[in-house]
C-alpha cells in the first residue's frame, strides 16, 4: 500500500498517534505465523454500529446584550420626573422619564388659535370669491376684481395649511416630552437628574435588552472554516446549573484577532430570567464527521498492533487519517480476517473509523495478541 503524505492532523488525531505509538513499543509478533492449532481461538468481538456524528468543541466567552440603546428626548426642556431607577427591568412601552409639559401645551394652544384664525380667513375669502364671481357674471365688477379674489382665496388656503402643520408639530413635540422603552430591557444608566435642563438629543437613559442576548467568543483558526453563518449551537452557563439555550451564529469575523482566533457572535434563540449581560457562558459546536462516507466509533482495544504497523498520516487526505490493522470475525467461515482500516481522531477510549468497516461487522476487541489472518476462532460467551 502506497502511503501519501498529509498535513498535520488535529490535536485529537495527535492523541491517537501518541496512544498508538505507546502501544507500538510492545514486542511485535514474529513475521512468520505460528502453526495453527486444531482448537479454535476464543475472541471477544465488538459489533460496529455506533456512528461518529462529528466532533464537539466547547468554547468560552461572555453574554452581551444584542440590543443596547441610549435614549434621548427629541425636544429640549426641563426634566420633571425620572420614573425608573438604574438596574430596574422595564417592559416595552413603559414610561421612563418626562419633561415639563406646560411650555409645549401653550405652544399647542397658540398653534390651534392660529389654525382657527386661518380657517376664518379662508371662509371669508371663499365668500368674497363667490360674490365677486357673481358680479363679474353680471358685468357689475371687473375681471381684475375676480383675479384679486382668487389670489386672496389661494393665500388663505395656504395659510390654513401652514397653521395646521404648526399645530401638528406642536402636538408631536408635546408627545415627545415623555420617554418610553423601545423594548424589554434593563436600565443600565441614568444620565440626567430630575429638574435638570436637557437639550434635544442629549443622553437620558441607557438600556440593555433582557430578551435579545448574544454571545461573543473567539474561534481558533483551525476550526473557523467549520463554522457556518446560521448554524445552530448550544450555549451553557456555569453559574446557572442545568440551563442550556439554543443559539444561532449571526456574525463571523473576517480577520483574526488575538492568538489567531476569529471573533464569532451567536444570538440566543431563547432567554431566561437568570441570564444577564456580562455572565460567563460556553458554546458547544458540533462539527460534521470528516470524510464523505459514514464514520464509526470503535474501542481502542481492536487495534491489532502486533499484526502490523500503523501507517503515517496521509498529508493529501487529512480527513481520512491513517491506516491501522484490525481483525474482523467472519461468523459464516468461523475465522478471523486481517484488515487495514482508516482511523482518525481519538474520543475518550474510542477512535473514529472512516473507512474499512461496515455497520454490523464484528471486530475482535480482546484476544488479538496471537491472531493471524485466516485463523479459526469462536466468539467468547460469558458463563451463565
Amino acid at each position: 500500500m502506497t502511503m501519501r503524505p498529509t498535513r498535520p492532523p488535529l490535536r485529537s488525531a495527535r492523541r491517537t498517534t501518541l496512544v498508538i505509538a505507546a502501544l507500538l513499543a510492545l514486542p511485535l509478533a514474529c513475521s512468520e505465523p505460528e502453526i495453527e492449532s486444531q482448537a479454535s481461538h476464543h475472541v471477544k468481538v465488538f459489533e460496529v454500529g455506533k456512528r461518529a456524528t462529528g466532533q464537539s468543541r466547547r468554547l468560552s466567552g461572555r453574554v452581551e446584550a444584542a440590543d443596547e440603546s441610549t435614549l434621548s428626548f427629541a425636544v429640549g426642556g426641563r426634566v420633571v420626573e425620572i420614573v425608573v431607577a438604574e438596574g430596574q427591568d422595564v417592559a416595552e412601552g413603559q414610561e421612563l422619564a418626562r419633561l415639563d409639559e406646560e411650555p409645549f401645551e401653550l405652544a399647542v394652544e397658540d398653534a390651534r388659535s392660529q389654525v382657527n384664525s386661518a380657517r376664518a380667513r379662508l371662509v371669508e375669502a371663499e365668500a368674497t370669491f363667490e360674490r365677486v364671481g357673481e358680479l363679474v357674471a353680471q358685468r357689475a365688477a371687473a375681471q381684475k376684481d375676480l383675479e384679486a379674489a382668487t389670489a386672496a382665496l389661494t393665500t388663505a388656503g395656504n395659510d390654513l395649511k401652514a397653521a395646521q402643520g404648526s399645530l401638528d408639530r406642536a402636538q408631536l413635540d408635546l408627545r415627545r416630552t415623555r420617554l418610553f422603552a423601545p423594548f424589554d430591557a434593563q436600565v443600565l444608566e441614568l444620565a440626567v437628574d430630575p429638574f435638570e435642563e436637557v437639550g434635544a438629543g442629549a443622553a437620558v437613559v441607557r438600556l440593555l435588552s433582557v430578551v435579545a442576548l448574544a454571545f461573543d467568543l473567539l474561534v481558533p483558526e483551525t476550526l473557523i472554516r467549520e463554522v457556518d453563518h446560521g448554524a445552530v449551537v448550544t450555549v451553557g452557563f456555569p453559574t446557572v446549573e442545568g440551563l442550556e439555550v439554543p443559539a444561532v451564529v449571526t456574525r463571523i469575523g473576517a480577520a483574526a484577532e488575538s492568538g489567531n482566533a476569529f471573533p464569532v457572535t451567536v444570538s440566543l434563540s431563547e432567554t431566561d430570567a437568570d441570564l444577564r449581560p456580562g455572565m460567563t457562558a460556553s458554546v458547544t459546536f458540533e462539527f460534521a464527521a470528516d470524510g464523505d462516507g459514514p464514520a464509526y466509533l470503535v474501542p481502542l482495544s481492536v487495534l491489532a498492533l502486533e499484526a502490523g504497523l500503523v501507517a503515517e498520516p496521509d498529508p493529501d487526505d487529512q480527513a481520512r487519517g491513517r491506516d491501522a490493522p484490525v481483525f474482523v470475525f467472519d461468523p459464516e467461515a468461523g475465522v478471523v480476517r486481517y484488515r487495514m482500516i482508516k482511523v482518525g481522531d481519538l474520543r475518550g477510549n474510542e477512535f473514529v473509523v472512516y473507512d474499512g468497516l461496515e455497520e454490523g461487522e464484528l471486530v475482535v476487541s480482546a484476544g488479538v495478541t496471537f491472531l493471524h489472518d485466516g485463523m479459526s476462532a469462536e466468539v467468547w460467551e460469558p458463563r451463565r
